[in-house]
């Protein structure tokens, strides 16, 4: 549900948000958020997000809590808003329609869970979780549209925690589309581990791996600045400014092969997560996406590229553009006007040591360069 955020001891889902051709469709959540629980602490947490090759975006969550006293069992439940916008937010199969392979293991071991379809926050009733009826939820959302069925869904199961340390792990895959304006986009509220005993995280690791060549942003909520990050790329701090006005600070990654990482110790949590992908659709003056070099700044990843441009419109805007695949790597070129293009682009870094390689490019690099037309 919009804005559903209320849990028992929760393992909550994190918003992850992605934009189609004629709308957004979003799911949102949070980090474990108990609201009872006041013994249990987060000595380590590890979290891992990876684009695969099929575009989905794999979550791991690995948590090790500590239960200072004797044994105790409760009920963990795992939280996710319906998508909204431009999605089909029935249930599939009684669980969430974009949401695959949830796992989640305590101790080793797996958990069986069950899942409720609930339309309000106040879905604990008694100290129990009720679900309400399906057939009437769906029904109900058929009367007006499908991109705006407003149901939660709470992954629920019983946990048993032995005194000491506890190995928590949940997983799950997450379907999302590229679209005109993103690459991907993905929210994971981190605030509510404040409210586990001691209000932080003693070792917190944020682990990125969105692939090779990317270029995504991260906002500055609940880090200080950029130099804070372990990457293979280049990062710098931003002042971006959204389509509605509004603006943030952000970090702004060009990887290269490896995943980003953030590592705190003693991390008290001052923001959230949001990591975005951003296409430069208006560096594009026209339907037909033509590259000029005299008016336009090539973005750093392939994908956004390809999306952005299909013709060029003179020989040294379709000379500079077929050379962007080995200036990401840094090819320091003969042609002084390529060269001095690509000097002035943000991402663009010299390796005097790479020689271009046709091998080195991927088969959808491969494929738009064939294509590209003047």
């Amino acid at each position: 549900m919009r804005g559903f955020t209320r849990c028992i001891v929760g393992v909550v889902m994190a918003t992850a948000v992605s934009w189609g051709n004629d709308g957004a469709y979003t799911m949102s959540g949070n980090h474990i958020m108990p609201t009872t629980e006041l013994d249990i602490s987060i000595k380590k947490e590890v979290l891992t997000i990876k684009r695969l090759k099929d575009n989905t975006l794999d979550v791991v969550v690995d948590y090790t809590l500590y239960n200072p006293k004797a044994q105790k069992s409760i009920t963990v439940g795992f939280e996710a808003s319906s998508p909204s916008g431009a999605s089909d937010g029935r249930p599939l199969k009684g669980e969430h329609p974009y949401m695959k392979q949830f796992v989640v293991e305590l101790n080793g071991v797996k958990l069986p869970y069950k899942v409720a379809t609930v339309t309000t926050k106040d879905y604990i009733k008694d100290g129990k979780i009720v679900s309400d009826d399906v057939t009437a939820v769906i029904k109900k959302g058929a009367e007006w549209d499908w991109q705006d069925l407003d149901i939660g869904f709470v992954y629920y199961f019983d946990a048993t925690f032995k005194e000491g340390e506890n190995h928590l792990i949940h997983h799950y895959r997450y379907e999302h589309t590229v679209t005109v304006m993103t690459n991907y986009e993905f929210d994971y509220i981190l605030t509510t581990a404040s409210r586990w005993k001691g209000s932080q995280i003693d070792d917190f690791t944020l682990i990125i791996d969105m692939g090779e060549y990317q270029e995504f942003m991260i906002n500055r909520d609940f880090f200080s600045s950029a130099n804070e990050w372990l990457h293979d790329g280049t990062v710098r701090d931003i002042r971006y400014r959204y389509s509605d006005g509004t603006q943030v600070d952000m970090a702004k990654f060009y990887t290269v092969h490896n995943p980003v990482v953030f590592h705190k110790r003693d991390f008290k949590i001052k923001g959230d997560l949001r990591l975005g992908s951003y296409l430069q659709a208006m560096m594009f003056d026209n339907t037909e996406h033509m590259f000029d070099y005299k008016k336009h700044d090539l973005p750093y990843s392939s994908e956004s590229v390809r999306q952005l441009s299909t013709t060029v419109g003179d020989p040294l805007s379709y000379k500079i553009i077929r050379n962007h695949p080995y200036a990401k790597r840094g090819y320091v070129f003969k042609t002084p006007a390529i060269q001095r293009y690509y000097d002035k682009m943000a991402w663009y870094s010299r390796d005097l040591s790479y020689k271009p390689n046709r091998d080195d490019l991927s088969p959808k690099d491969r494929a738009w360069l064939k294509s590209l037309k003047r």
